[in-house]
């Protein structure tokens, strides 16, 4: 086996983000007919999320086929080669596995066989909690380059039979490539969570059923440091707290429409998509 010289990458003053990248499964479900299975309208569930269709992914689109997709197209789009990415975070919480971990797969598939990688579960908040780690690593030098990526395959966690969140939860996934900057590109960032919520979203015992208070879940939202919460809720009224918290109103409604519209919730690659879809 051969042993790769370590690297130490110089320590700078910011990061940024780069590139980034997505990936769609091609099977549309449109809001009317998951709205049939509950005797409602195509129109009641986009008054209530603002969803007009999802997207579901096919048995082949796997958590990691579509992480290892999204990230080619960040890397091809940052213009990095794979080889100098140092590490690979991957934010799910819908993987079909729980080891090995998906990053490692990434890592390996895309190029970035030396890189160091590793999975990251934080609900809906992955994405933003996975940027934040890889910002502070390009910062202190551990890495040059990190990918970040967010991948989910919601509709196998999704029952069926529940209204609240089959009308909500598509699949997909959307990475980002992170790299040295001289000013700061990424932050400053606020961490923050409240256990007490825990049981408003969960799947209990591994049953493959999700069940989600989506009133109580949008209502606990109520810090200006919570959007990256806000924006996991459901559909158009989580998106309408994060963007008037953050006083950025109608920018971020703009950026995040056409996505709740034509996505559904993808739980923690939403973040990413809604950045891909305002470039």
């Amino acid at each position: 086996m051969k042993v790769s010289r370590l690297r130490q990458a110089a320590a700078v003053a910011g990061a940024r983000i780069i590139g980034f990248g997505a990936y769609q499964p091609s099977t549309v479900v449109t809001s009317e007919e998951t709205a049939k299975r509950f005797g409602r309208t195509g129109e009641w569930v986009q008054g209530r999320t603002g969803i007009v269709s999802l997207r579901k992914a096919s048995a082949a689109e796997t958590v990691h086929e579509m992480a290892i997709a999204a990230g080619r197209q960040a890397l091809a789009n940052s213009g990095v080669d794979a080889s100098r990415i140092g590490l690979v975070i991957v934010a799910s919480c819908s993987a079909e596995k729980p080891m090995p971990d998906v990053a490692s797969e990434v890592a390996q598939r895309i190029g970035a066989r030396t890189a160091g990688a590793f999975d990251l579960n934080a609900a809906c908040a992955g994405f933003c909690y996975a940027l934040t780690v890889a910002a502070d690593v390009v910062r202190n030098g551990s890495a040059e380059y990190v990918l970040v990526v967010g991948t989910e395959r919601m509709t196998a966690w999704v029952d069926p039979a529940d209204l609240g969140t089959s009308i909500i939860f598509g699949d997909g996934a959307g990475a980002a490539v992170v790299g040295p900057s001289a000013e700061p590109g990424i932050g400053p960032v606020v961490w923050g969570s409240d256990g007490q919520g825990a049981d408003l979203i969960r799947i209990p015992d591994f049953t493959r059923g999700m069940h989600m208070e989506g009133r109580q879940h949008v209502g606990r939202v109520d810090s200006p440091c919570s959007a990256t919460a806000c924006r996991g809720q459901s559909g158009r009224a989580g998106l309408a707290r994060a963007a008037d918290r953050l006083r950025r109103g109608p920018e971020l409604r703009r950026a995040g429409g056409h996505l709740a519209l034509t996505w559904g919730n993808v739980s923690r690659t939403s973040v990413s998509k809604v950045r891909l879809s305002n470039r």
